[in-house]
């Protein structure tokens, strides 16, 4: 009689396989102590395959010869998994899982083998010892085939499963599948390893059956929504590396219903869910430093699936709703993720469909200043500068909080950069009255404000902002107001050169000059037109007087004060350059004989560029 757990000899490979399996498997079907030895080398056939080094038509051969193999080897695993004890089980699991990555066919495995059933059956134990390896078989098995890419895998899924037996029997696995999920609800709040661990295998087998074959998923059969409600569980694991196993799988879902005419309800409740989920997790991951955290990286995608199946205007008003509890129990961290979702969708929304949104900008602006919500509230506002751009007060009382940012020293180049694009949009395209005059009337204020904060800011970030300041006071439709506030500007920079000017050279007050001239160049950049020349007079003398103190023995004051005065010639134009040029020449001169700084060149063919049609090269000759 067949030894128990023995495969019987209908299932000897045939004459064509290679000598060394048959002799395996004839090995132990004569001896049933010798399972686990044989089961060992089988178990790294295929890694020793992949390793070893053979000719090509050797190598061809040798995987022939494994195929057809595989029958038998399926037959023998059968008779394992029906007879065995626990270790030839799990064992003999091992195997099955080496062979299915080393590319065991899909459809043989399906169609031709009971082992896929032996396998669920495993699995419906799952405090067995032979449950996580029969779940990483069928995660394997479900997982790209071997030598295919992604796109390659979808379309061989699709080939095999848009065949009725082929839809059936994934429906039977999903099923079986998504039967664990009591399980893994109970191991969820467990933070041991071994629970963290039966988790993640949970999680992983449902997402790669989920993300290989989602027909049934898409098409709502029952074990398809089943298997969905599982994964919406994997992520709201608390648990990041967890949770993040179902990314695509929603983003891929979302690909097939977003091309129905009618969303089903169960898939609308699904999506909210899911964002859920996404914002609990991302407020355990506020913002600490300049780094974006990985997991809200990795939410984005998914999140943009929830807005193409719960609408904008869905989603934008449940964000609005949570924002408004968690202002009101003093959640910021909750508040932080709202933002940074806000910020995500907002690339994907039409003006139309932001009235929600609007109401979001109000109740930020409106909050109390927290260090938790800093880098998002910057980000937001500065996200949705032209929504602001749309309700002029509300774009006042952004600025204002741009300007408390810069002043307490919070994210000041995002803060700078944030209220020099909202002072920037007096200039944009369309009519712009309405919010010109509501910034006429607070623009005083803001300016001093702006600048006392600009005071704090680095060369780069100071300058971006005085900028900023110039075209929010050029906007004024007085130009005798507006040449009277672009010089209240550059009075307290040209204070700064004075001061720093007379005291002695040090690395320190070398930057804070070329800060403040680079400033200045931003003035002047910016500034009315016609108050280019009154401004040149107010600032000409001292700047006269530093091209020929002991600063411009250094190399990079030299440059900044070259560049300035390149920028202010093309601030004035031809004609008010024409009368500057002279005077320019000479200091620019004067300044290149003490230097030998081809900066001073630069600044001398800017001006004669400006001046005059002659060849240039004449008056390179001239000079």
């Amino acid at each position: 009689s067949t030894p128990p757990g023995s495969p019987s000899s209908a299932t000897h490979p045939p004459s064509s396989s290679p000598s060394v399996i048959t002799d395996l498997f004839t090995l132990a079907s004569s001896s049933p102590q010798l399972h686990l030895a044989v089961m060992e080398v089988l178990s790294y056939l295929p890694e020793e395959y992949d390793k070893a080094v053979m000719p090509v038509a050797k190598r061809d051969a040798c995987k022939q010869d494994m195929t057809q193999s595989i029958p038998t080897l399926l037959a023998f695993i059968e008779a394992v998994l029906r007879s065995g004890d626990e270790s030839t089980k799990a064992l003999s699991l091992k195997c099955l899982h080496h062979w299915v990555s080393w590319g065991l066919p899909l459809t043989m495995f399906i169609r031709t083998s009971p082992v896929i059933g032996l396998v669920l059956d495993i699995m419906a134990a799952p405090f067995s010892p032979c449950f996580m390896p029969a779940a990483e078989v069928i995660a394997e098995l479900f997982s790209t085939p071997y030598g295919l890419e992604s796109s390659s895998r979808l379309m061989y899924t699709k080939l095999c499963f848009d065949q009725v037996d082929y839809f059936d029997a994934v429906r039977t696995i999903m099923g079986k599948v998504a039967l664990l999920q009591p399980v893994f609800l109970q191991h969820r709040t467990v933070s041991q390893e071994a629970s963290l661990n039966l988790c993640k295998t949970i999680g992983r087998l449902a997402c790669v059956i989920g993300e290989g074959f989602s027909s049934p998923i898409v098409q709502c059969t029952p074990e398809g929504l089943s298997l969905a409600d599982l994964l919406v569980e994997v992520t709201g694991h608390p648990d990041p590396a967890i949770s993040s196993l179902p990314m695509d799988c929603w983003c891929i879902f979302a690909d097939h219903w977003c091309q129905s005419e009618i969303i089903p309800p169960p898939v609308t409740q699904m999506y909210a869910r899911v964002v859920q989920n996404l914002l609990a997790h991302c407020a355990t991951r506020a913002y600490v430093s300049d780094e974006l955290d990985e997991y809200r990286v990795d939410a984005v995608d998914p999140i943009l699936s929830a807005l193409y199946i719960l609408g904008a205007r869905t989603l934008t008003k449940y964000l609005r709703d949570v924002l408004t509890s968690a202002m009101q129990t003093g959640q910021h961290a909750q508040v932080d993720a709202v933002m940074f979702v806000t910020i995500a969708v907002g690339e994907k929304l039409h003006y139309e469909e932001a009235g929600e949104v609007v109401e979001i900008l109000r109740l930020i602006v409106g909050a109390p200043l927290h260090p938790t919500l800093s880098r998002g509230t910057v980000l937001l506002l500065e996200s949705y500068s032209d929504l602001l751009e749309r309700d002029p007060p509300l774009l006042v009382a952004a600025m204002r909080r741009m300007i408390a940012y810069m002043k307490a020293q919070e994210f000041t180049c995002i803060a700078g950069k944030a209220f020099t694009r909202f002072c920037m949009a007096v200039n944009g395209n369309g009519d712009r009255s309405v919010l010109q005059s509501a910034l006429h009337s607070v623009a005083e204020e803001l300016v001093a404000e702006g600048q006392a904060a600009a005071r704090v800011m680095g060369a780069e970030d100071r300058a971006q902002v005085i900028g900023g300041l110039a075209v929010l006071v050029g906007s004024f439709k007085d130009p005798a107001q507006a040449k009277a506030g672009i010089s209240r500007i550059l009075s307290p920079l040209l204070e700064g050169v004075s001061r720093v000017g007379s005291s002695p050279v040090t690395q320190d007050t070398k930057r804070a000059l070329q800060s403040e001239l680079k400033a200045i160049g931003a003035v002047f950049s910016n500034s009315p037109q016609g108050a280019g020349m009154d401004l040149l007079n107010q600032a000409w003398a001292l700047l006269d007087s530093l091209a020929r103190s002991d600063y411009m023995r250094e190399a990079t004051v030299v440059a900044s004060l070259c560049q300035l005065f390149s920028t202010v010639i093309k601030a004035l134009g031809a004609a008010e350059s024409a009368q500057v040029a002279p005077a320019l020449t000479t200091l620019m001169c004067s300044l290149y004989e003490r230097t030998l700084s081809a900066r001073c060149i630069d600044t001398l063919v800017t001006t004669l560029e400006i001046v005059t049609t002659l060849p240039i090269f004449f008056f390179f000759f001239f000079f």
